[in-house]
Order: structure tokens, then C-alpha cells, then sequence
């Protein structure tokens, strides 16, 4: 015999499982996890059972299908935008016993940042300068805008496809030459950008509005809130948030949501524009978010309103508290952004530690499992980037060293000397290295030194680059004032940077001051005294650009 209904949530990070603990909370039985990953939430005692299958519209059917046989209706809760996609992809499949909390006829038009813009203006709701970047040729458009300028993708393209970043900004005309001709091969791709002028403020001047539409156009519960922090910087996820929001946060999200003809839940972001007192649309998301556990906390269940309305049930409308300054804090990316952003401190003591209730993303006292998966990944983050090996080798005897070395996913072979060097993930350094840092030497994932190179000062060098053997990285020259022995006299100092995506030949010398653009390429033996654009092939000594990559 088939039972009713079953809530099935994809997705198990902080978002997912902040859905678990409220429908559970509500008295939901039947909570059923579909993920590609063992996530936290896979972990928690609140769900009856636990289904790992790959994110493709056959498996996916596949399993609905499976379910389908013990649950008469599988109400669905997507929490990101892949699954929306593909959601949408076999939407006629599962359409018949499955609740799809959206607008199949719109989804793929209203998932556009830059169509959301277009609505915004018909709506006379404001927004940031922008520009649609669809071809090459759009990327004249730039020139109007004032930097800094983010650009986004159109849709979220990083969930599947590593190479396409979630946002960049450009500070400068620099920057925008250094990521020319990487924009210009995503556009001959097919993928579309949306570029912004940057509202002015820091991540604590962004709100949101967070409503549940029914498919017959009635808004059935909403709550607004605030960001106080994001997580790696201002234009990151969720760290900590409040229930504090002023009314016109409500009134423009109820007319994106009534204008756009969104369904189910939706929240649409504000940034607070101090030069002309306006709340300006950043983005419309279209899911469950990190941090929507705080209108559970401030009395309004949205998450359990969708699962009611879903299985033709009366739902209450419900008020937020507000009265009340509550605090919804991941105390992982909090401590993340005290160890990786600049004067946090004062930020880090004003979220956690103020006059009002604070409640924390995943902490639960009966099921703590997720929060102690959680942060041993959080301790396994903080040996990978921010654990100087230095002082691992100075309290570790050899072999616990290279132990320690093994966690990291640094592979440092016979003969290497690694001091004040930072990892942010798996190196293999091959013998006889030496790479000094004064003050660090920073090293991105998945680097490559071959052997016998030489590295001395402030040196960073980016993601997947390959480095030959016997290269020289010098952050310093010697002052030569000829009325002084040169023996005597100071270095002149300045940082080397060496973007992603570069590969350095043999015997390379790198001077002080250089930056090396992501992707480029340097021939073997060159001497490096300037800098390289991206995407260029330089060699000679001294180094001069040869020609662009294809």
C-alpha cells in the first residue's frame, strides 16, 4: 500500500538541510534526501532515508519513478539552479505525481539576470547600470560603464562547468585586459554575461524578500531580512544575516513576484544605494537560499507552507517577528572570513556576540552529526590554506611533517626546503626545491614545481600552473648606488604575482615586480622583467610577447 506524500529535498548542504529541520519541526514524517554527494544533511537522523544518484534528467526520473511506488505525490524541494534546470528538462515525465515549485512556462526566461533587469524596468523597480554581454562585440559596452563592474554569468554555469566563474569584478582597466580574452572564448561558447556597475557598500547593505507564491497567484507567506556578512567576501554566499529589513524590501519583492508571475519560492535581493537612497534589485534567486532558516526562526515557514499548498491543505498566514533582532549565523564561514579577511574582527564580535537571540545554520542538540561532519571539513579547510608549513615543521618531527604534508594533498619530494609557504590545495613539488616565503609564498591548487627551482619573497602563483625545472622566482634586486659597496646595500622589494593557468618553461628567471597573466605561457630560458598579458606566449631574455594563444 502507497503512502500519500513524501517531502523530497535535493541537495544536502546548509540549505538542504535547513529544510529538513523545518519540516521536521512541523511534524513532517516522510523526508527524503536526493543527492550526488554524501553532504552534511545525509547525516542527520531527520530523514527517513537517504538516495545518492547522479544529477542527470535519467537518473533523476529514474528515482522519482522508484519513489513513485511508495508515494502517490513526491512534493520537490530543488536548492540549486541545476536542479532547476533539470527539473525543467523532464518536467512532462514527472509532472503527474511530482509538485515542481515553479512556473514551467517562464522558468528558463525569468532565470536571466539580464531579463530580470528588463522586468525591473517595467516594473519601475531600480537596478544597477548594466549591460548584456552576449557576443564578443558586446564587450565595447564595457567602456560606458564605471569601474568596479561585476560580471555574472546570465545563469549559473559554475554548479556544472569549472571553468565559468560565479562573478568577477573588475577594478580596473587593467583587470578588464587581463580578463579579455578568457570572456571573449566563454561568449564563442555560448554563454552570456550580465555586467553591473558595483553598488557602493560593503555585504551588510544587502536585503532580501522571501515569498511563497501559489500557482493560482496568491502570495501565502513572505518574511524580509538582511545580510550581515557573506562568505569569502561581498559578493560571496551566506555567513551571518538578521530579521531586520524596511518596509519597501516587502513592497518591491511582492511586485517582482506578482509581475513576474513567479511561483513557489522566490527571493529577490536588494543592495542599499546610498548616493541616491534607493533599494536596487541585485538578483532574483529562485530556490531555497543558505540562510532561509531565518524566517522559520522569525515565525514564518515558508518551506512547510510549499509542502501544504503542494498537497491542497490550508495554510495559515503567518506574521514575522520583528520585534526581536535574531542573528542566524554558519559559524564556518564566520571563522573562514576571520582568518582570510582583512579587520573582520570587529564584524566577526557584532554578529555573534549582540543583545538578541543568535541561532546557528547547523547546530541542532539532538542531531548533531551534520554540525560534526561539517566542521571536521572545516578543519581539513584550515590545514589546507591557512596552516603554515613553517610552523608545522617546526613542531613536527620529519615524518609527521610529511604526514602533515600527505593532509594537505602536498606532495614534496627528497630534498625540498619549504618555509612560510602557503598551500590553498593539492602541490607536488619535485626534490631539491627550495621555496622560501618573506613574508609567504602563496600556492594555489593543483600546482606543478618541477625540480631544482628556487623561490625567495612575496610570490603568489594561481591555480593549475605548471613551473619547470631550475626556475628562479625573486620578489628583489640589489640597490647598486655606486658610492656604496654593493654588498651593503638594501634590496628594493616588490611582490610577484603568476596567474592560473600558466605554464613556465625550464630555467625561467622571474624578476621583481612581474605579473604574469592567467593562462600565459613563458619560454624556456626566458628572463622575465615585465609583465606578461593573459593568454600570451613570451620568451627571450629579456621576455617579450611572441604571440597570443589561440
Amino acid at each position: 500500500m502507497r503512502n500519500f506524500a513524501c517531502a523530497l529535498v535535493l541537495g544536502g548542504y546548509v540549505n538542504g538541510y535547513c529544510i529538513i529541520r523545518e519540516l521536521y519541526e512541523k511534524g513532517v514524517e516522510d523526508i527524503i534526501l536526493l543527492d550526488s554527494i554524501r553532504s552534511l544533511a545525509s547525516f542527520s537522523n531527520k530523514i527517513k532515508k537517504f538516495l545518492l544518484v547522479q544529477m542527470n534528467p535519467i537518473s533523476i526520473v529514474r528515482s522519482l519513478k522508484d519513489l513513485h511506488r511508495n508515494y502517490e505525490k513526491i512534493v520537490l524541494f530543488p536548492t540549486d539552479d541545476h536542479q532547476i534546470e533539470l527539473l525543467h528538462e523532464v518536467y512532462d515525465e514527472i509532472s503527474s505525481f511530482c509538485f515542481i515549485p515553479f512556473n514551467n512556462d517562464n522558468i528558463v526566461e525569468v532565470s536571466s539576470k539580464a531579463y530580470q533587469y528588463e522586468c525591473c524596468d517595467k516594473l519601475g523597480i531600480p537596478h544597477p547600470i548594466s549591460a548584456s554581454i552576449q557576443t564578443v562585440h558586446d564587450l565595447a559596452k564595457l567602456r560606458n560603464l564605471s569601474y568596479p563592474i561585476i560580471i555574472k554569468p546570465v545563469k549559473r554555469y559554475d554548479i556544472i562547468n569549472s571553468r565559468v566563474f560565479r562573478s568577477i569584478v573588475l577594478r580596473s582597466h587593467n583587470d578588464m585586459s587581463d580578463c579579455a580574452t578568457y570572456l571573449k572564448d566563454m561568449l564563442r561558447t555560448g554563454i552570456s554575461f550580465l555586467a553591473s556597475e558595483v553598488i557602493p557598500g560593503d555585504d551588510s547593505c544587502i536585503y532580501a524578500y522571501v515569498g511563497y507564491r501559489s500557482r493560482c497567484g496568491s502570495i501565502l507567506n513572505e518574511w524580509t531580512g538582511k545580510k550581515l556578512s557573506q562568505y569569502p567576501d561581498e559578493f560571496g554566499v551566506f555567513s551571518s544575516a538578521s530579521n531586520q529589513a524596511p518596509e519597501i524590501i516587502r513592497q518591491q519583492g511582492r511586485k517582482l513576484l506578482e509581475g513576474m508571475d513567479l511561483v513557489g519560492i522566490n527571493e529577490p535581493e536588494f543592495k542599499y544605494d546610498e548616493r541616491d537612497q534607493k533599494y536596487k534589485l541585485t538578483e532574483i534567486n529562485l530556490r531555497s537560499m543558505m540562510w532561509h532558516r531565518m524566517g522559520n526562526l522569525s515565525g514564518v515557514s515558508l518551506q512547510y507552507t510549499q509542502y501544504l499548498d503542494a498537497l491542497s491543505r490550508t495554510c495559515k498566514a503567518q506574521r514575522q517577528e520583528r520585534k526581536r533582532h535574531i542573528h542566524l549565523v554558519y559559524l564556518k564561514h564566520e571563522l573562514l572570513n576571520l582568518l582570510n579577511r582583512r579587520h573582520y574582527v570587529r564584524n566577526f564580535v557584532r554578529n555573534i556576540f549582540h543583545w538578541g537571540p543568535t541561532r546557528w545554520a547547523v547546530w541542532d542538540l539532538y542531531d548533531v552529526k551534520p554540525f560534526l561532519v561539517d566542521y571536521c571539513r572545516l578543519v581539513s579547510i584550515f590545514i589546507r590554506r591557512y596552516l603554515p608549513l613553517g610552523m608545522i615543521r617546526r613542531v613536527l618531527p620529519t615524518s609527521l611533517y610529511r604526514l602533515a604534508l600527505r593532509l594537505k594533498g602536498v606532495v614534496a619530494r627528497k630534498g625540498c626546503c619549504l618555509s612560510r609557504v602557503r598551500f590553498a590545495g593539492k602541490a607536488t613539488i619535485e626534490p631539491y626545491c627550495r621555496l622560501i616565503g618573506d613574508p609567504i609564498v602563496r600556492i594555489g591548487s593543483n600546482v606543478y614545481i618541477n625540480a631544482f627551482c628556487h623561490f625567495l619573497g612575496d610570490i603568489e602563483i594561481g591555480d593549475n600552473t605548471m613551473i619547470g625545472p631550475q626556475c628562479i622566482i625573486w620578489d628583489r634586486d640589489h640597490r647598486i648606488s655606486r658610492h656604496k659597496l654593493i654588498r651593503e646595500q638594501t634590496y628594493v622589494k616588490t611582490p610577484v604575482y603568476i596567474g592560473s593557468d600558466v605554464w613556465i618553461g625550464a630555467n625561467v628567471t622571474i624578476l621583481k615586480g612581474v605579473r604574469i597573466g592567467q593562462g600565459a605561457v613563458i619560454g624556456g630560458g626566458a628572463v622575465v622583467t615585465h609583465d606578461i598579458p593573459a593568454y600570451t606566449v613570451a620568451v627571450g631574455n629579456p621576455a617579450k610577447v611572441l604571440k597570443r594563444r589561440d
